[in-house]
């Protein structure tokens, strides 16, 4: 357990296979190898494995749900979700009020209600995201909340009130333990609301946290967004050389979009089109703020041809 928790993933894979194989126990922790190196479609399997031998329980359940977010099997995921929540009110309706993470860890129901919210943020369903993050908060009157939520919460409502956002942002950096998109969500904003001088602090104080927190694509914007107020000639070859990195992977994906039509089952053509449209607008979702930042600093130089190629870009 200390292993998994310390991140020695290898040296936890060495210590289980000592364990008895079909051990509970052992086979979740080998998921949980599996989902921490990213390999989710194992962890899931190993998840469901669990589950046929320990019974239903919402942890589990939580985990494959998981598993299907991260795979961007979304409705999957959100049927699962909603099937703790429902378990969770069922069997404990009349102590709803007093819903917690600590208090109530065995449930999941937290859990359940931040990745339903995370999930219909992610499709696009901001009003969706919103009314089940309002809908935990008011569970837990508001009190106590955990900072998963805490942080939820700002994402989902921050353009409402993006300076209240901006200053949960920086509590929650402040603490001992927060969800490791804190860094990069504060610094985003910052960035979006003109404060560069404070991205750039911000960054500069955290630069070995951020290089272990956020990946390396994300970190790498962002440190080309803040020089692009100083040094703007200097972020425009780094900006180039982030977008040559998405352009072959839009390319792949629209390669599979096109094979997805070539199938035979009207069924399967319709679910493998959906899927690979889904990943492609997520790559072009990362991508089109990198084209608008290149197109500024042209447009900011006044030169207008540059700015309206780049844009072209995005059609």
């Amino acid at each position: 357990q200390a292993e998994l928790e310390q991140g020695n993933l290898q040296s936890c894979r060495t210590t289980l296979s000592q364990c008895l194989e079909d051990d509970p126990e052992t086979i979740i922790a080998m998921a949980t190898i599996d989902f921490k190196e990213g390999h989710f479609a194992k962890a899931s399997e190993k998840y469901k494995i669990a589950k046929q031998v320990m019974g239903s329980h919402p942890s589990l359940t939580y985990y494959i749900a998981l598993c299907h977010y991260r795979m961007g099997e979304n409705d999957e995921a959100l049927e699962m979700v909603d099937s703790i929540i429902q378990y969770h009110i069922r069997t404990k309706k009349n102590e709803l009020r007093d819903i917690n993470v600590h208090d109530h860890g065995d449930s999941f129901a937290v859990e359940a209600f931040n990745l339903k919210a995370a999930i219909c943020y992610g499709m696009k369903m901001h009003d969706s995201a919103k009314d089940v993050l309002r809908e935990i908060c008011e569970l837990q009157n508001n009190e106590n909340l955990d900072n998963i939520t805490i942080h939820n919460d700002v994402v989902v409502n921050i353009e409402d009130d993006p300076a209240l956002g901006i200053e949960r942002l920086k509590f929650l950096l402040a603490q001992d333990s927060f969800p490791p998109e804190v860094l990069g969500n504060l610094i985003t904003q910052y960035l979006s609301h003109g404060k560069d001088d404070l991205a750039s602090e911000t960054l500069e104080a955290n630069k070995q946290l951020a290089r272990e927190i956020i990946s390396p694509e994300l970190l790498s914007y962002l440190e080309a967004a803040i020089l692009t107020s100083t040094y703007p000639d200097e972020a425009i070859p780094l900006l180039e050389k982030i977008a040559s990195k998405h352009v072959p992977k839009l390319k792949e994906q629209m390669n599979k979009i096109t094979d997805a039509v070539t199938v035979s089952s009207q069924e399967k053509e319709s679910s493998m089109i959906l899927s690979a449209t889904k990943e492609y607008d997520a790559l072009l979702d990362q991508y089109t703020p990198i084209l608008m930042l290149q197109a500024k600093i042209f447009w900011d130089k006044k030169e207008y041809s540059a700015a309206e190629q780049i844009l072209e870009k995005s059609v």
